[in-house]
């Protein structure tokens, strides 16, 4: 059984809390696969015709998928973002995944625009990931949505394999509204660089339980969790190296906590804050202490009594990940509440 947890740990997923309370129980949760995505879509002259199997001019098309993609997408704390190539363009910078914030940047790709004159830097426009993928820690999921036409400037698999080289965590997801042999050939190539995934836009356009499956494949799995002691871990809220100001992106998940403790006023929780490793002992002591402070503080504005809450900071002397990666060490700057005994 995977997700097991050790007495005393439960390692919640980005941006959701549960509270267990009672005897031991397992439940299933939805963790994420990536800690960040990026949905790239093709501007060429080629998306603004016609597909001939859908009838559909293909940007429109694909604009329709992606905001039915959107509508499955589960909000688990990644980074998201939506790029457009041919030419390269910014739609929404990364940022904490929202489903209605992704609609609303989808809304933005435009449905006409001129065909002839407007070809393809496919390669050009993968390599412009790069300035944002330098931004990003952890697993990427690059979703490209395009017609896999590569007619101008490097060549694509080239710098897909460069990317891969210098980010190897990151994976091309590719959707493809290929017509041509050469097109789907190029498309084919592209998501087998890092042996990621490679489907049709007009299947996942025709169901929606394949839909579902992509994205499930991409974004996130199941886990069956067995819970042996009440804790909520606040994963999700992360802190930024040497703070402990809580950022306003993740107040949603603080007010869901408020809202467990107001519907239990039985129980009492302690509040642990956590730093990783860099500094001195002395001061990240101090810097756990004020996480905890800050979270408890958030709940005193949101009506929970003082006299349910108690704080403690453990500084570095409690990691969940490796210190030695930035990764690890983002991990390890947390809050954990735990069950009062």
């Amino acid at each position: 059984m995977k997700g097991i947890l050790k007495k005393g740990y439960f390692f919640g997923i980005v941006a959701v809390l549960a509270m267990m309370v009672g005897a031991v129980s397992a439940q299933a949760r939805m963790v994420p696969k990536v800690d960040n995505f990026i949905i790239f879509t093709d501007q060429s002259g080629s998306m603004y015709m016609t597909h001939q199997e859908l009838d559909e001019v293909k940007i429109v098309a694909a604009k329709q998928l992606l905001m039915e993609m959107n509508d499955q997408i589960p909000e688990l704390g990644y980074m998201g973002s939506l790029y457009m190539y041919a030419p390269f363009s910014e739609v929404q910078a990364p940022q904490v995944y929202q489903t209605r914030d992704m609609a609303a940047a989808i809304q933005q790709i435009p449905e006409d625009q001129a065909i002839f004159g407007r070809v393809t830097p496919l390669g050009d426009g993968i390599a412009q990931l790069d300035g944002v993928l330098a931004q990003l820690s952890g697993k990427t999921a690059v979703i490209v949505v395009g017609d896999g036409e590569d007619n101008k400037g490097s060549d694509a698999i080239m710098q897909a394999t460069r990317i891969v080289q210098q980010y190897p965590d990151v994976c091309f997801h590719v959707v493809s509204f290929a017509e041509r042999k050469e097109d789907k050939i190029t498309n084919e190539q592209l998501a087998a660089v890092n042996n990621c995934i490679l489907v049709e836009g007009t299947e996942l356009l025709a169901s929606r339980a394949a839909l579902d499956q992509f994205v499930r494949d991409v974004f996130y799995g199941e886990e069956v969790v067995v819970v042996e002691e009440e804790v909520i871990v606040l994963r999700g809220i992360q802190f930024a190296f040497d703070s402990s100001e809580i950022r306003p992106e993740w107040r949603p998940v603080l007010d869901e906590g408020a809202r467990v403790l107001m519907d239990n006023p039985e129980i009492d929780v302690v509040i642990e804050g956590h730093t990783c490793s860099i500094g001195t002992d002395s001061y990240n002591l101090g810097l756990s202490e004020r996480r905890a402070a800050s979270v408890k503080n958030y709940f005193l504005t949101r009506g929970i009594s003082e006299d349910r809450m108690t704080t403690v900071g453990y500084g570095m002397r409690r990691p969940i990940a490796d210190n030695t990666t930035e990764e690890g060490r983002r991990l390890n700057r947390r809050v954990e509440i735990k069950i009062a005994d």
